[in-house]
């Protein structure tokens, strides 16, 4: 499966450590703990000269992998000039996830109206619309992979990288790819090149800092101020390092960074928010953007509580050793019947590895057939080996243990809000991300991600954030509605919330 999935092969000067080199010349490596030597995930296989195996390779790499030359590239310093190539996980097979079916398609342009591009800057994707302005119509969605990943795969890696020196790399690598969606944009429709003249984007709040050049030292460490949650509004030679983008955005266009609710809720969920009712009269209603950075909201009594859950990547595969995000070839559902097991991936092809929704219906699967018990702890057939999917795509203990993490961390957030809020019941969930548009609601339910009783009130909303960036475009209304979610919005800490913990412990089992 690697020797199909290698990249192009490079020769990697000696000195210098590979996964920095990879990144100097502006190829993707996953590097999901920043280049910590913690996750194993950037794997690369050499294929002339020498690197030693270190204890790290031990750590993570099979025997077998090491005797195929396989090496971890964040802890790969050569001796000599070497030959790799770099494993390919798929990434750049992703596309734009969770656009409502319902949203109008432009099949013919009408060039004399106005354009604008709504893009969602997320921790690990790309997301982008042009959008017909006078009508609201979508012309063309794009994505890429987020650039800054092999920096760090998590908003707390990637905030660990930019106040370790790395902040103006990580500008110009999102910057670079917005050129790209740009660039992908006017290629196919060259007439909108001067017709766009407003650019939406919504984005974490470590996202907004990084690209506007802020500091982000106050949001490392507590009391955890940010420099400005203020919406920002630049020409591209205002916004961009690079000195000329006139061949990408016209100088009459004006970038509009929409604004964040605090430190751990940025623009991306405050547009989700306002996209879906928060800003009005709605009552007991919650919101879960389920991602690398997973936020959590409860509107009640005219009060927004609102909160970030240390979730980790494992939503998007990450940490989860044959994990890849929601790209084709990704196990999406799983179902165990008569002892057989049968799966199904995103676009029907051939399985590559497993996102966050199979292991969701996955481990669902295996609590209704014994195959796991409460605790997460498999049965003796599979506790060495894990459960195989297909060919080596293998759920181990280990997957299953970092799971139990992530799940754990956005039910005791949800809860902890509930509490918070003095609620019992919650009359409607929303669920956003591109993992929320291939979730089974009562999977959700049977290991416990969410309570019961919530299944016939779950609505997946795909990318909130991008939905709502459009709707700042096209919404003459949008910037009265997003100023009133920030208003009325009351973020917590789970850190700092003394119920967070318990519930925490409560909710890792199944």
């Amino acid at each position: 499966m690697e020797e199909k999935n290698i990249k192009k092969q490079i020769i990697c000067p000696a000195g210098m450590r590979v996964s920095d080199y990879l990144i100097k010349i502006g190829m993707k490596s996953s590097l999901p703990c920043g280049g910590q030597g913690t996750c194993g995930n950037c794997k690369i296989r050499v294929f002339a000269g020498e690197l030693p195996v270190t204890e790290t390779d031990k750590a993570f790499l099979s025997k077998q992998q090491l005797a195929d030359n396989i090496r971890l590239a964040c802890r790969a310093i050569p001796e000599r000039p070497v030959r790799v190539g770099l494993i390919n996980n798929g990434e750049d097979d992703i596309g734009v996830q969770g656009i409502p079916e319902n949203t109008a398609v432009c099949s013919k342009p009408d060039f004399s109206h106005e354009f604008g591009i709504a893009i969602d800057i997320g921790t690990t994707t790309v997301a982008a619309a042009l959008v017909d302005i006078t009508d609201g119509c979508i012309i063309d969605t794009v994505s890429c992979i987020n650039s800054q990943r092999p920096l760090g795969q998590d908003v707390i890696s990637r905030l660990r990288s930019a106040t370790s020196g790395n902040a103006r790399l990580l500008k110009k690598l999102i910057e670079k790819d917005l050129i790209k969606l740009g660039e992908k944009f006017f290629i196919k429709q060259p007439e909108a090149y001067v017709k766009v003249r407003k650019i939406t984007i919504a984005c974490n709040t470590v996202m907004s800092h990084i690209l506007l050049g802020y500091p982000c030292d106050g949001l490392a460490t507590a009391p955890f101020k940010p420099f400005s949650l203020a919406e920002s509004k630049l020409s591209p030679a205002e916004l961009f390092t690079e000195n000329d983008t006139s061949r990408i955005f016209s100088e009459n266009c004006v970038f509009d960074i929409l604004p964040g609710i605090g430190p751990f809720a940025g623009s991306d969920i405050a547009a989700g928010l306002m996209k879906y009712g928060f800003a009005d009269d709605i009552n007991d209603t919650a919101f879960i953007d389920l991602g690398t950075n997973s936020e959590i909201a409860l509107i009640h009594d005219k009060t927004i509580y609102i909160t970030a859950a240390a979730a980790g990547p494992a939503f998007e595969g990450g940490h989860i050793s044959c994990g890849i995000p929601g790209i084709p070839g990704a196990i999406k559902e799983l179902s165990i019947s008569d002892n057989k097991c049968y799966i199904k991936t995103i676009d029907d092809k051939m399985p590559e590895g497993i996102c966050g929704t199979g292991i969701v219906s996955a481990v669902s699967s295996f609590l209704k057939n014994g195959i796991i018990d409460k605790t997460g702890k498999y049965n003796d057939t599979y506790f060495l080996s894990g459960f195989t999917f297909y060919e080596n795509i293998t759920l181990t203990q280990d997957d299953i243990r970092e799971f139990q993490l992530a799940k754990g961390a956005i039910r005791a957030g949800l809860e902890s809000l509930m509490k918070k809020a003095q609620i019992t019941d919650i009359n409607k969930l929303f669920i956003a991300g591109g993992f929320g548009t291939n979730l089974n609601p009562d999977d959700a339910v049977e290991i416990g991600l969410i309570p019961p009783g919530l299944n016939d009130k779950c609505t997946a909303v795909g990318n909130s954030s991008l939905e709502g960036a459009i709707a700042y475009l096209t919404d003459k209304e949008s910037f009265k509605k997003i100023n009133r979610v920030i208003d009325i919005s009351e973020e917590i800490n789970l850190a700092n919330d003394s119920d967070f913990q318990s519930l925490y412990i409560k909710n890792m089992n199944f």
